[in-house]
């Protein structure tokens, strides 16, 4: 099994880049203070974790569900004016 390969986020541009690198290759700016992906990516885990967060995407799935489901009703809605013009 191949060892997991570390990378960083560029703080200027966002680009991933391999942890080793001093500079970002798109944009050039120093990468001595960014961070690592994988850290930066559990943080982002550890604050989902705290109860407000958790009941802030608890709310945005319900809404996203909402959407969907009004975008499914959109879409049959026009599908049937569609056969009724032929």
């Amino acid at each position: 099994m191949s060892a997991r390969r570390e990378f960083r986020l560029c703080q200027t541009c966002g680009r991933e880049c391999e942890a080793d690198f001093s500079f970002c290759p798109d944009c050039g700016c120093s990468l001595a203070s960014s961070p690592s992906f994988f850290a930066l990516l559990e943080g982002s885990f550890s604050r989902i974790e705290d109860g407000e967060s958790k009941a802030r995407i608890d709310e945005l799935e319900q809404k996203l569900d909402d959407l969907e489901r009004e975008l499914d009703e959109f879409a049959g809605r026009v599908e049937a004016a569609r056969v009724l013009r032929r």
